[in-house]
């Protein structure tokens, strides 16, 4: 994974468009990347060396990361995604320590919760239609309606 970001910090220019991506240097230089499966960007042939500075800051990769701890840093990637990633070895110094996970991330249920219908009555056992009329008192309103009620 290359990080637009820091090819900027690094000084390169970078260019989206007509389904490839270009990384230029100051001196116009770089390479080209067509766009592969999954609305990806491939690097093609053989290593790209880019050199970007790091003052003070820690790498991610030096130690291995927990599956879990993977799942929620990449916005909440699919796990079995994620050891594909691994296995294939799509991800330079990726280290995944423990592969446990505890139980489905409570952000992915909320994030993928739907409605459901109510598959049984709402009202109360005992309760015929009409037994009970709930009244919202309020008014006059300020707004009439289209008809000129003011309720």
């Amino acid at each position: 994974l290359i990080s637009v970001g820091k090819l900027d910090e690094a000084g390169y220019t970078t260019t989206f468009g007509g389904g490839k991506v270009s990384v230029l240097n100051t001196e116009g230089k770089g390479f080209t990347c067509k766009r592969g499966p999954n609305r990806l960007y491939q690097l093609g042939g053989g290593a790209v060396e880019i050199k970007v500075r790091r003052t003070g800051e820690t790498t991610a990769l030096a130690a291995a990361i927990s599956l879990e701890t993977l799942h929620r840093c990449m916005a909440h990637s699919d796990p079995q995604t994620i050891l594909e990633m691994y296995s294939k070895n799509l991800v330079d110094g990726l280290k995944i320590g423990s592969r446990m996970l505890h139980g489905r991330c409570v952000n992915c249920i909320h994030g993928r919760s739907k409605a459901h219908h109510h598959d049984k009555p709402i009202a109360p056992e005992g309760v015929e239609a009409a037994d009970l009329v709930c009244i919202d008192l309020w008014g006059p309103a300020r707004t009439q309606s289209r008809g000129g009620a003011k309720y």
